[in-house]
């Protein structure tokens, strides 16, 4: 059975687990815990411009352009706090997480020249039941939906063929 909604009408909310696990070198995601930067850390939340906003019922990764703002966010930060841990601080709920963990397998996968199976098994942690397959509102229950790796897949196919800003960072 499908367990998506229509807009407006929400899944049944369920308790969601703390989470702090690292990400990539010093950058770590935190998902329902309240830290605040202080001489060890640097928090960061994403900007309204990193949100996704779904066409009706929809969820999809995120744009290309949102990919490329948040890969210049962190670089920031990590070349402002080169002794901080970054810590990308996630809004509540499983879509966030999922597109978070997007982002950040995103730069993975375009600064840090990470395979889409490396990065997946940097976020096995991340079970079914915390994230959501990205999907669109004509094949919501379909076996159309995609999951993170697929996404990943799919950007480094066009990274290697040359898609986009070059789709790949050199600093």
């Amino acid at each position: 059975p499908c367990r998506y909604t229509m807009q407006g009408h929400p899944p049944e909310r369920t308790i969601e687990p703390e989470i702090m696990k690292p990400a990539f070198g010093r950058v770590m995601i935190a998902h329902n815990i309240e830290l605040r930067s202080d001489a060890t850390i640097k928090c960061f939340r994403p900007p309204e411009s990193l949100r996704y906003e779904p066409l009706g019922a929809e969820f999809g990764p995120m744009k290309l352009s949102a990919i490329f703002e948040f890969i210049d966010m962190i670089q920031y930060d990590m070349d402002h706090y080169p002794t901080k841990k970054i810590v990308y601080m996630v809004p509540d709920g499983r879509q966030a997480l999922t597109n978070a963990i997007f982002l950040l397998g995103s730069y993975m996968l375009l600064d840090l020249g990470r395979t889409p199976d490396q990065i997946s098994e940097t976020f096995s942690w991340a079970t079914e039941d915390m994230i959501e397959p990205y999907f669109t509102s004509t094949k919501m229950c379909s076996e159309t939906m995609l999951g993170l790796s697929d996404c990943w897949l799919g950007l480094d196919l066009a990274r290697q063929h040359g898609w986009g800003r070059s789709l790949s960072i050199s600093r």
